[in-house]
């Protein structure tokens, strides 16, 4: 029964979450989590390029 506890739980995190400040700041905000995808992009980019520089300096 412990699974119920944990799922009821969850669901009144949930419940709390979704009428707090953050979520209504995430909703009318959307260009930030955009800004982070391009970050998350441009990381892995970067990434990328230096296993393509490091594998050039090793052979």
């Amino acid at each position: 029964m412990k699974a119920y506890e944990d799922a009821d739980e969850v669901l009144e995190y949930w419940a709390i979450y979704e009428d707090s400040e953050e979520m209504k700041w995430r909703v009318t905000h959307p260009g930030d989590l955009l800004m982070s995808h391009a970050l998350a992009a441009m990381i892995t980019i970067l990434q990328f390029l230096g296993i393509i520089a490091w594998t050039c300096l090793i052979y």
